[in-house]
């Protein structure tokens, strides 16, 4: 990754690169990235459903743990970025933002919010008329990314911290977005 290109002393001393990754390996429908801070999992393109998701989830970090990398858990989270073509978010999200009486979802806003719960939080951001490039595509419309992490210690294993982040995350974007409009997407729900 770009990072490497830095000394090392920096990296060292920059808190913000602290959990950059410094490797990255892609295969089929996923991406592995792996620093000294760092490990992560990422679906790319279409969405695989947490059943498969999940498994790879596990299957990699049990890979990873039997080769005695992981040394301590500072954050254990897990995230979802949707872009939500040609949507204003705030037009069909439950969420209201008013001043003075005066809703502003018509105009641009770049919104976000750490939400707690029982178990850790999850940081919660919106962002209406955003542009992604995805598959060297440009998409207009709304970014709806939450993050959820866990309190670790509060877990006997890292399965039950992520299940538990998985099913918080989903509550969030479920309660979110309108019912009206949460239908217009076809929702699949997996047992």
């Amino acid at each position: 990754m770009p990072i490497l290109q830095l000394p090392a002393a920096i990296r060292n001393q920059d808190p913000n690169l602290k959990f950059s990754p410094h490797y990255k390996i892609k295969k089929d429908n996923f991406i592995i990235q792996i620093g000294p801070n760092v490990f992560s999992l990422t679906n790319i393109k279409e969405y695989c459903g947490w059943k498969g998701f999940s498994k790879k989830i596990f299957d990699t970090y049990n890979k990873v743990s039997e080769l005695d990398l992981i040394k301590k858990q500072f954050r254990t989270a897990l995230r979802y970025i949707n872009i939500l073509p040609d949507i204003n978010v705030f037009e069909k999200s439950n969420l209201g933002i008013k001043l003075n009486d005066i809703s502003l979802g018509a105009n641009q806003i770049n919104f976000t919010a750490e939400i707690p719960y029982k178990h850790g939080a999850s940081n919660l951001k919106l962002i209406n008329f955003a542009e992604a490039i995805f598959e060297n595509q440009a998409i207009k419309g709304s970014i709806v990314d939450i993050d959820t992490h866990v309190q670790q210690e509060k877990f006997d294993n890292f399965k039950d911290a992520v299940e538990c982040a998985h099913t918080t995350e989903k509550e969030l974007f479920f309660n979110l977005l309108e019912q009206e409009f949460l239908n217009t997407l076809n929702p699949v729900y997996e047992e």
